[in-house]
């Protein structure tokens, strides 16, 4: 069985099919203008080390993820999937397999989209609008802050939850919401 379909915007449509992941995208000013970096890195998890909040770059893992000059922040955005079991995450659908015509995957559980902008002092752009935003916690610098060597999560990309603590989750989103409609 596949994933439900996330409510991705339009924009936004190179992170379906890739799995639970962010891309940063650096925010660089140059000739007077702020354009976007011609190109979006994909960072993932360590799947062996679920505790681990870090994700990775998946290119230059070992020597970090050159800053561009003049970069002011990044944009953010990606999936982050939820399973019921960690065995899960191994039954995803692998687009070489010959045998299966579809994906093995059995959770059920939508993805959730993620987007966010941040600044290079670490702190959200608030000018950016933001889906799940609280994923984050921190862009990890070198100390001359000229790589980035990780970025740290509040929660794992590939979360792992009981179909129980899922609903128990949504209502609390859904409660959420009402009162802030009501507001």
């Amino acid at each position: 069985m596949a994933h439900p379909e996330p409510k991705i915007p339009e924009r936004f449509e190179c992170v379906r099919g890739r799995g639970a992941h962010l891309q940063l995208q650096f925010v660089i000013k140059k000739d007077g203008g702020i354009f976007m970096g011609d190109k979006a890195y994909i960072f993932r998890n360590d799947k062996g080390n679920l505790e681990d909040l870090n994700i990775y770059p998946v290119q230059d893992r070992e020597v970090g993820l050159v800053v561009p000059e003049g970069t002011m922040g990044m944009m953010m955005f990606g999936l982050q999937y939820i399973y019921n079991h960690p065995e899960e995450m191994n039954n995803e659908f692998n687009p070489n397999e010959k045998t299966y015509p579809g994906s093995k995957t059995y959770t059920l559980h939508c993805p959730k989209f993620v987007s966010f902008g941040v600044k290079m002092d670490n702190t959200l752009n608030e000018a950016i609008e933001k889906y799940n935003s609280g994923l984050f916690a921190s862009v990890n610098f070198t100390p001359d802050k000229k790589k980035i060597t990780s970025i740290t999560l509040n929660e794992s990309l590939n979360k792992i939850m009981t179909p129980a603590a899922v609903a128990s989750e949504r209502y609390v989103e859904e409660m959420a919401k009402e009162i802030l409609m009501r507001n």
